[in-house]
């Protein structure tokens, strides 16, 4: 770069009661710098972006840019964003600049006209400059001519918006047009393919004249930390208005309340979180598997979970193998959308019903204690400090190697699909779905049995013996009701 105008736009917005923190100084660096080009001066970048979890203030940055482009340059911009309430939102706050002729005289003395009605929200000045905010459609952008492009919320741009909107540069008045798109990491559900493709090409360094920053969390970042996703230091080095704008505290309850994937992507700005936050990862879970069966007569555990939908149970056994290892297969996969009549009557058939059964208080499947309690079936209900030590029992078995099960596929599924979520401040953790339409609940009756046949004793009936029912082999099936 020859030459840039951050420094101008930073003390512009100071003056104007907008003064940039380091970070924001930063990334107007990276989108302000010219470059000369024979006798003029061009963007260094016709492309910008950034991307940075929500709430860091990341407007104020567009703010930043844009009351200098208006006022200094007198350029023209069309700010974009996916929702009407967004761009409406963006047009106050830049519009509340020009307002107040109090604190900001100058600016208020240069206002041609600011139009107010839904979606035709626009501020004119004398100078020639204008800027436009609209929603983004199939056909928006149609009538404008500008020097500046805003995509906000760019994690929702589409192919076809962009398509709406690019001809609107084609005429630049000052023949130097930029472009800015503005997001966070988009999440499987949403069309991102344009603010993904310009990341993309930010870091194979295919395109020359685009400016990307970004503060995101990778996967060799979290391989790194011994915390994972708890790990404070992550969330500072993501978030860079971190004890300024967001307190630590909110961050904690976000930890608390999002699970894993959307933890990761909403607040440290990872890239395809859902697919890089393996808990158990599949190489370490498939080493496991054995056709090895428990010897005639080991104590066994079964527990129950269900989906919350209530439509389809687990039933899982953990059989003591001796050693300390212990041994784990899906039993049951039972579709219970009409009752889960045939979950208890397969646990309470008489070759079973000694055998205790450990489920969760917060599981659905906790209706099922009073009916087998009935049918004589011993069942233990857990709280959520006893899911808390049954999850990191159960990771304590597979890092240790002392945990191993049949491969069976509906099994493999759930781990794959699992995420953590955290429980309290005292780094205590349990299972859960990384995507809405995951089931894991084979994986949670899996802990919960394994749990269970560290924390039960042995009562004097014999119960916990296994059966002659077994039939061993390798990928076995759970009977499916």
């Amino acid at each position: 770069m020859d030459l840039s105008q951050a420094d101008d736009c930073g003390f512009f917005a100071e003056a104007c009661g907008l003064p940039p923190d380091d970070w924001q100084q930063l990334v107007l660096d990276c989108w302000l710098g010219r470059r000369k080009v024979g006798s003029v001066t061009r963007w260094a970048a016709d492309r910008a972006g950034l991307a940075v979890s929500r709430q860091n203030g990341k407007n104020a940055i567009l703010e930043m840019v844009e009351l200098f482009k208006l006022v200094d340059m007198g350029r023209r911009i069309l700010h974009s964003a996916h929702q009407v309430k967004t761009s409406r939102e963006a047009f106050l706050r830049l519009a509340g600049f020009f307002e107040d002729d109090v604190r900001n005289p100058d600016l208020a003395a240069m206002v041609a006209s600011i139009r107010y009605a839904n979606g035709q929200e626009s501020i004119n000045l004398v100078n020639g400059g204008m800027i436009a905010f609209i929603a983004r459609s199939k056909s928006s952008g149609r009538g404008f001519t500008v020097d500046d492009l805003v995509c906000d919320e760019a994690q929702e741009l589409s192919d076809e918006s962009l398509e709406a909107l690019l001809p609107t540069l084609s005429a630049a008045p000052s023949h130097d047009p930029q472009i800015i798109l503005t997001g966070t990491p988009p999440s499987p559900y949403m069309n991102g393919e344009v603010f993904e493709r310009t990341r993309a090409d930010a870091f194979s360094g295919r395109r020359r004249r685009l400016a990307w920053v970004e503060w995101a969390l990778t996967k060799a970042m979290l391989d790194e930390s011994e915390d994972g996703l708890d790990d404070v230091s992550l969330w500072a080095r993501t978030n860079p208005s971190l004890g300024t704008r967001i307190m630590l505290s909110s961050i904690e309850n976000e930890r608390a309340l999002m699970d894993d994937a959307g933890f990761a992507r909403e607040r440290l700005g990872m890239w395809q979180a859902a697919a890089s936050i393996e808990v158990i990862p599949q190489g370490v879970w498939l080493g496991l598997s054995t056709s090895r069966a428990p010897m005639e007569g080991a104590r066994r555990v079964f527990a129950v979970d269900m989906t919350p939908d209530r439509a389809r149970a687990s039933v899982a056994v953990a059989c003591d193998m001796g050693g300390g290892c212990v041994h784990v297969e899906l039993a049951m996969l039972a579709d219970t959308s009409a009752g889960p009549g045939n979950v208890l009557e397969w646990l309470s058939d008489p070759n079973r019903r000694r055998t205790p059964v450990v489920i969760d208080s917060y599981s659905p499947a906790a209706a099922l204690q009073a009916d087998l309690e009935a049918a004589k079936v011993r069942v233990t209900v857990t709280g959520t400090r006893q899911l808390v030590e049954a999850c990191g029992l159960f990771m304590d078995r597979v890092n240790s190697s002392k945990l191993s099960h049949y491969n069976q596929e509906q099994l493999n599924k759930a781990v794959a699909a699992a995420g953590r979520r955290r429980v309290g401040t005292a780094g205590g953790w349990a299972w859960n779905r990384r995507s809405d339409d995951s089931d894991i609940s084979p994986l949670v009756a899996a802990t919960l049995a394994v749990w269970g046949l560290a924390s039960l004793k042995k009562n004097r009936s014999g119960d916990g013996r296994v059966s002659h029912e077994r039939t061993v082999s390798n990928n076995r099936k759970a009977v499916v009701m």
